[in-house]
């Protein structure tokens, strides 16, 4: 938007450029870009952890090589990944609606059985 091109162009350019997510227009998916987007919301991050291992695996590396955090909020890929390997292990709901990161602290652990 910052330089006037409109989001039809955008997608094109990141086809073109091979940065378009792979899920892009797939059912599963409401609406991606980048797959590599720390705009990206949950649902997004947990479909590409489930979906695409290879590119979460690639991110996975990004985030431990960069000198800054994924989210705005601080939160790394790491800490996601560790949101959604608990709720794998069904310690955690993936619908939670009062989720709180502090949920996932070692000394705080609480453990949600759904």
């Amino acid at each position: 938007m910052e330089f006037g091109i409109e989001e039809g162009l955008c997608g094109l350019y990141c086809k073109y450029n091979g940065i378009l997510a792979p899920s892009y227009g797939a059912t599963a998916s409401c609406r991606d870009g980048c797959w590599m987007c720390h705009n990206q919301g949950v649902n997004q991050l947990r479909l590409l952890r489930r979906d695409y291992p290879d590119l979460w695996a690639l991110l996975m590396k990004w985030d431990a090589d960069s000198p800054v955090n994924f989210h705005p909020d601080g939160h790394t890929v790491h800490d996601f990944d560790r949101r959604f390997q608990m709720e794998d292990e069904h310690l955690l709901s993936p619908d939670d609606k009062v989720f709180r990161w502090s949920m996932l602290e070692e000394d705080e652990l609480n453990y949600r059985l759904f």
